[in-house]
């Protein structure tokens, strides 16, 4: 554990009184398995909604399915008194010789922050943080998925340059969306007719209904599916995810869901009490974050995606949800249901000439080429094999 209390000028700790502020630098899994309780008040404390990628248990789950040997996590704690009031969760990977170093959380978390309080003197805290990151010996800092309304964006001190890939996450307005057990007034009569007909029609396969389940032993075994299915319906496309054939994505959706400390929920569309539908999301101070729609590929239901995004949105008003996240990227199927979008970008900072090299020739310049080439050619090209395989 370092302290860097002493490094801070004594005019911060005169402005930060009536209590000074400490930062450590905290390593490894111990270190962050011992701040559970206090991490866990912070969260309900100071966090916004995006904030539940940030939550304890959410990156507990994270950690088990998907931290290894290659990576070395830190924890830039900070502390007003003796309370927790600030966490950078951090991993240090080493990427084509390269230090790198990242927010907790890839490739499962969808948006990526600083957790913190809100105190009078926040930037001064959050200043004072990044500065203890400069001790990690990093050769960049690379911040993926940073949302506007995030609050690592008042750290002064960080000077990121935005990385290509902006997007944005559109939002639904659940009352506007949901009416009942219909879609809401935003939605034109026609839309609302045809998830009538969808539904009907879906009947004719069987009898058709609803469920939601709490965190438990089924709702394990349906957030596995539900991967099954994403990963399925994907390869059925000629599309491979990387991040959903890899087998932590299941697992790690496997374990959260039967964790009654975390907020995931599972929601199923049954066609004669088989599931044909599977949504998880995740709840945090009335927003719910759609994570996983998936629809099993061999149903001979029409349109059961469309009314799953319907279903998914009226679960979450009956949790008393009022905003439906749908997050980033915008994709064409989603703006039909959308009220709002979120602007969201990517951001680096480098440290060292290495990390500039890194930073300004490989994630400006090569990195979106070998994306698009990937998603144009190799992708398709991999999905072909891998469908042909399991055929």
């Amino acid at each position: 554990m370092t302290t860097l209390a002493n490094e801070i000028s004594s005019t911060d700790r005169s402005v930060n009184e009536p209590g000074e502020f400490e930062i450590e630098v905290l390593k490894g899994l111990s270190s962050f398995f011992d701040l559970r309780v206090e991490w866990d008040e912070l969260h309900k404390r100071a966090a916004t909604p995006h904030h539940v990628f940030q939550s304890h248990s959410f990156l507990r789950h994270w950690a088990e399915q998907y931290l290894d040997d290659k990576a070395r996590l830190f924890i830039i704690s900070g502390r007003v008194g003796n309370q927790l009031s600030m966490v950078w969760p951090l991993v240090l990977t080493r990427r084509f010789g390269v230090d790198v170093l990242t927010l907790m959380g890839a490739p499962t978390a969808q948006f990526f922050d600083v957790l913190v309080d809100n105190l009078e003197h926040r930037t001064l805290l959050l200043n004072a943080g990044w500065s203890a990151i400069s001790t990690l010996r990093a050769d960049v800092f690379v911040g993926n998925n940073i949302r506007l309304d995030a609050l690592i964006h008042s750290c002064a001190a960080m000077r990121p340059i935005e990385l290509p890939g902006w997007t944005t996450a559109p939002y639904a307005t659940l009352c506007l969306r949901v009416e009942g057990e219909d879609p809401g007034p935003a939605y034109s009569a026609r839309e609302r007719s045809n998830y009538r007909r969808r539904l009907r029609r879906a009947g004719e396969f069987g009898e058709i209904s609803f469920s939601s389940l709490p965190p438990g032993v089924q709702a394990s075994a349906l957030a596995l599916k539900a991967t099954s299915f994403k990963q399925r319906s994907l390869l059925s496309k000629s599309i491979w995810s990387p991040t959903v054939s890899n087998p932590k994505f299941g697992r790690f959706f496997e374990h959260l869901a039967g964790d009654p400390d975390a907020s995931l929920r599972v929601s199923t569309i049954n066609c004669d009490d088989k599931e044909i539908g599977i949504e998880l999301s995740f709840d945090c101070k009335g927003h719910t974050f759609g994570h996983v729609l998936a629809t099993d590929p061999e149903t001979p239901a029409e349109g059961i995606g469309s009314v799953l995004v319907h279903r998914a949105f009226i679960s979450a008003a009956a949790r008393g949800t009022h905003t439906f996240e749908m997050m980033a990227p915008a994709d064409q199927y989603k703006m039909p249901h959308a009220d709002g979008e979120t602007p969201v970008s990517n951001l680096a900072v480098a440290f060292t000439p290495k990390g500039r090299l890194y930073r300004d020739l490989y994630l400006r310049k090569v990195q979106p080429v070998a994306k698009v080439l990937a998603q144009r050619f190799a992708a398709p090209l991999i999905a072909r094999m891998l469908r042909n395989r399991d055929a």
